[in-house]
Parts: C-alpha cells; structure tokens; sequence
C-alpha cells in the first residue's frame, strides 16, 4: 500500500492499493454507497501519475469547495477523466460487476487510519500486489485506451483552425 502527503495538502493522507483477481466484484457493487473509499476499475488506469493527477485535481476542487459530486470519492472518480460528464466517468472508471483489477484509494483529512490494510482485506476477496507502474501497465487494457486516444484526437481534427491549433 502507497500512504503519503501532497506538500500542498499537509492536512490530507492518500492511502491507495492494487488488487488483482478480484472475486466480489458483484458484491462490491451492490455496497457502494457505503464504501467510503474510491473503488477504481483499472482498465483506463496506467500509471501511478494519472491516479495522483486526479488526487490533486480533487483536492483542489475540495478546498475550494467546488466538487460536483456528493464525496471526494466519487470527485476523484469525476477527476480521471478531463470529461465533466459524471455518469460517463462513472462507467469508464468506476468498478462493475466483472471488475478483476482496481486501485482502492482513501482521502483522509486530519486523521490517519492504521487500520487500512486490514480494511482494504477485509472488503476485497483479492490478490494485493504492488501498486507501481509496471504492474499497472500490464493490467490495463491499451486497445481501450488507444480507442479513447484516437476519438479524442478526431474530436480535435474537427475542431476549427485556431482552436485546434491549442492541442497540438
């Protein structure tokens, strides 16, 4: 398990782990309203930077108190993705039924659980492995992440001239 501080967030620790094989996908789904962590589904995910590109966002949003969603959980699920569609981001990020692979990250502020692994255990019936890179990038899954890619670059090749000209 990861546990650390953003330098500009003292007040907050970020505790995340990688699972692998996980086999209450179901379950977890039917519970998610009372998980009070961010279960992410780590087809999308292929580095450690885009999971904590995404903390950052949210804390952020939070201390400006500008989140769109009803917990800095579900924000950092929002904050994946440069999409503000939060339903979208839900199904692109969020975990479902025959999710084998997600992160599992708490926010906390003002307060440190010692407690997290045990509980992170406890609620997933999974193998724990190192959360690094490596091992993200042979989780995810390219092709989908390719596809998303080259929809968005389109997006941008129909954009008008002056304005496409910012995303090159």
């Amino acid at each position: 398990m990861l546990v650390s501080k953003l330098p500009q967030f003292p007040d907050f620790t970020i505790s995340a782990s990688l699972f692998s094989n996980i086999e209450n996908g179901e379950d977890l789904v039917k519970d998610i309203a009372n998980i009070p962590y961010s279960l992410i589904d780590t087809t999308l995910i292929c580095s450690v930077e885009q999971i904590y590109s995404a903390i950052y966002r949210v804390l952020v949003e939070y201390k400006f108190n500008r989140i769109k969603t009803k917990s800095i959980n579900s924000e950092l699920l929002l904050c994946l993705s440069q999409n503000s569609n939060i339903t979208q981001n839900f199904k692109k990020f969020g975990i479902n039924a025959n999710t084998k692979n997600l992160v599992i990250v708490s926010i906390l502020e003002n307060q440190i659980n010692n407690d997290l692994n045990k509980e992170f255990n406890a609620l997933l019936k999974g193998e724990e492995i190192e959360l690094n890179n490596e091992n993200l990038q042979k989780i995810c899954d390219m092709k989908a992440i390719r596809k998303i890619l080259t929809s968005n670059l389109m997006m941008i090749q129909i954009l008008p001239r002056p304005l496409s000209m910012l995303f090159s």
